[in-house]
């Protein structure tokens, strides 16, 4: 037999009463708790596209090679730096593109998910040292951002030129030396 539509209503409102008690599963709750002091974000965004009627041949694909060009640089949108998106689709209730106007461009809405690398004030963020000099060091953090830490930031080491590393008794930094 096949659910009616009060039954479906239900259920809903019984697993939505299981979750306010922390009853039901909750994926979304867990991950972002697992990832609470993680750089990195799971963001839903939601955009619209201006596409030259050239594009629409390949709507996805134009609007993927757009995206692809806002990889690794900062958004003020997004308040980091896009690393990776995915699940592009039209927007819900987006069938067709809009025209406005005069403006030969289609107008496109989509949405889509996208990986962000937006490190909190007090995030620690693991760098692998590839640079020494006098006045700072620079790391590599997470294989990715260039970073430095200025050598006033760097006390009580110092630098040993002789060496081509930073140090202060035992502890040694230099090329190479993950730093947290």
């Amino acid at each position: 037999h096949k659910p009616t539509r009060a039954s479906r209503n239900k259920k809903k409102t019984a697993m939505a009463k299981k979750r306010a008690a922390g009853d039901g599963h909750d994926s979304t709750k867990k991950r972002k708790k697992a990832k609470k002091d993680s750089p990195f974000r799971d963001v839903a965004v939601r955009g619209t596209f201006a596409l030259l009627p050239h594009c629409l041949d390949d709507v996805k694909g134009h609007i993927l090679r757009r995206l692809h060009a806002l990889l690794m640089r900062h958004s003020s949108a997004l308040s980091g730096v896009p690393l990776a998106v995915r699940d592009v689709k039209l927007a819900p209730g987006q069938t067709l593109g809009r025209v406005q106007g005069t403006d030969p461009r289609i107008r496109v809405s989509v949405r889509l998910r996208c990986t962000v690398f937006a490190p909190q004030t007090d995030c620690v963020l693991p760098g692998r040292v590839n640079a020494i000099a006098p006045n700072y060091v620079g790391l590599l953090v997470h294989g990715y951002f260039n970073a430095s830490i200025a050598a006033s930031d760097l006390r009580p080491l110092n630098f040993d030129s002789g060496g081509a590393c930073w140090r202060n008794g035992d502890q040694k930094v230099e090329v190479g030396t993950l730093i947290r």
